[in-house]
């Protein structure tokens, strides 16, 4: 298997004149040759090897709460004893003249999932994440105790009506409208470990076909079927009704599966539009195309 363990699996391999943030790394690096490296819009991934066993990945992050994030989540995996990368060291450094911090974490062999491979694997991994509850709703880090998921439902949908509201768009009233009447529905008590960011680079299939989540700097507290409509959103599933069945496997038949996936699709539709409505970067035309179309803008 050639998985690179790292959660960069869609970022673009770095080329040319080493990156300067491999500043910051020079001291994890210690002589290791480096198999891999990528560079995203979050941070800089480095897989080195240091013999036929001693394979890690090298992370740089300019945001000190993605650092945290990630270091913090895989804390709670490992207490809990689940299947992810270990931290083996984290520290502050310094690169280009900033602040920065590093982390090297375990290798984790495998490849990213496919639609005809590794959603078996997910769903051992979503139901072992659901018997990990947390202090109340948030990243796994900030998290208030108490905190409701659905006041942070509500307060996102607060961000993104601002955000939204002077496109004067029917559709986008409409959907911030169902989506706060869904409410109600998705409330979940105490809420449990997500992922929050399930894309196919991010989940490793080995040969034995478990699942590995990895690149957990989004991870939070929240409602399990939150991460199934993420990955309906991003096409994990080949059909809506694919699904909602991997939600009830999940979940079991207590709720409204469809519905509370319905409802959570239309807030990702609208975080994601509010998003590129608010960075605007150039990488992001498609995206915003795409999105303005869904919402009948021009």
């Amino acid at each position: 298997m050639n998985g690179t363990g790292d959660g960069r699996g869609g970022a673009r391999p770095a080329t040319g004149r080493r990156p300067r943030d491999d500043e910051a790394l020079l001291p994890l690096i210690a002589g290791r040759s480096v198999v891999r490296r990528y560079r995203s819009a979050s941070n800089t991934v480095l897989v080195v090897d240091g013999g036929p066993t001693r394979r890690s990945v090298l992370k740089v992050y300019p945001d000190h709460r993605r650092f945290a994030n990630e270091t913090a989540a895989l804390g709670v995996l490992a207490e809990a004893g689940m299947r992810a990368p270990q931290v083996l060291a984290a520290a502050p450094a310094v690169s280009g003249g900033r602040a920065v911090w590093t982390a090297e974490l375990s290798f984790v062999p495998g490849e990213p999932m496919t639609s005809g491979r590794g959603l078996t694997g997910l769903l051992h991994q979503l139901r072992a994440f659901g018997t990990v509850t947390g202090p109340g709703a948030g990243t796994v880090a900030e998290a208030e105790r108490g905190a409701g998921w659905t006041d942070w439902l509500a307060a996102r949908l607060d961000a993104y009506e601002a955000v939204l509201g002077p496109l004067d768009a029917p559709r986008v009233v409409d959907a911030l409208e169902r989506t706060r009447r869904s409410l109600p529905s998705l409330d979940v008590g105490e809420p449990s470990l997500l992922h929050a960011d399930l894309s196919r680079p991010n989940i490793l299939v080995g040969r034995d076909g478990a699942a590995t989540l990895i690149d957990w700097e989004l991870g939070r507290w929240g409602d399990p079927l939150f991460d199934v409509a993420l990955a309906c959103y991003r096409g994990l599933f080949r059909r809506f009704p694919l699904a909602v069945d991997f939600a009830r496997e999940l979940r079991g038949p207590r709720r409204d599966c469809a519905r509370v996936l319905r409802a959570y699709l239309r807030f990702l539709h609208l975080r994601e539009l509010a998003l590129v409505e608010q960075v605007g970067h150039a990488s992001l035309r498609a995206v915003r195309r795409r999105l303005r179309r869904h919402f009948g803008l021009p």
